[in-house]
């Protein structure tokens, strides 16, 4: 290599030594590096990468839906394609009514188990009636909600939501809705 020798032993001197030192410090190494070992460490970084995501996340989006409930003077939210309910559970920790709906049942399961006392319902977002209520003051559609729905549905789900609201008409993005009898 074109590194100064200085540099080889710093960088390289482990896989540049000779025996009996280079098998001294690859038993070390292998020591430290057992599956059992890399598992507890990448079970670790897991675990901070999610603490320190989920925060940001919540906070961002719940930061931006508070401001928007406080601007109107509203308070009832729900949060359409919740997922394992991150949002909804950090507005119901600031004191808003949330209700939280999902077609997929493990994420449900996950936001039930974090946090038992909040309405969680299993639905799929295109047939709501009859399953779901109205008077929501804000509907949240956080991340990618509209990507995984069934294609060709996406009208369908704006006009449910916009009935949880009680709207009847409105634009999204260049897209007219017009819900029931309005």
């Amino acid at each position: 290599p074109n590194m100064p020798i200085e540099a080889l032993e710093y960088f390289g001197g482990f896989i540049n030594m000779d025996d009996p030192r280079h098998a001294r410090q690859r038993g070390i190494v292998a020591r430290s590096f057992t599956p059992r070992r890399l598992a507890q460490v990448i079970d670790s970084v897991e675990t901070i990468c999610d603490e320190v995501i989920d925060d940001m996340c919540e906070r961002g989006e719940a930061d931006l839906v508070e401001e928007l409930l406080r601007a109107d003077g509203l308070s009832r939210v729900l949060d359409a394609g919740c997922g394992t309910g991150r949002v909804a559970i950090e507005l119901a920790r600031r004191g808003y009514p949330v209700t939280g709906v999902d077609a997929d049942p493990a994420m449900l399961a996950t936001a039930a188990e974090k946090a038992p006392e909040l309405p969680w319902l299993q639905a799929d977002l295109a047939s709501l009636d009859g399953r779901l209520d109205t008077g929501f003051d804000l509907v949240l559609l956080a991340g990618n909600v509209m990507i995984f729905l069934s294609p060709g549905t996406e009208g369908r789900v704006l006009e449910q939501l916009l009935r949880r609201a009680g709207l009847h008409h409105a634009a999204v993005r260049g897209l007219r809705s017009t819900v029931g009898d309005g």
